[in-house]
């Protein structure tokens, strides 16, 4: 019986892999930031227009803002 013994993956083959790992993880992380981002920006824009329009009182709004800030351990909070 004629068996080929299987190569291991050449050094390009392997640094490649670990290139494409590196920017799946990248792509990943980039958008929990975007999804982050444009979460955080939505819930500013409601709490601005519910006290714009007085619905809700000034302390509400700055409370739930500053418990936001800590959940998301925000050096500027």
């Amino acid at each position: 019986m004629n068996y080929k013994l299987k190569k291991p993956h050449s050094q390009s083959a392997l640094e490649l892999s670990i290139a494409q790992e590196r920017l799946r993880q990248a792509r990943y992380s980039f958008n929990l930031a975007l999804i982050a981002t444009a979460l955080s920006a939505g819930i500013s824009l409601i709490g601005s227009g519910l006290l714009l329009n007085g619905k809700v009182p000034e302390g509400a709004v700055t409370a739930a803002g500053g418990n936001g800030c800590k959940r998301k351990m925000h050096p500027a909070c």
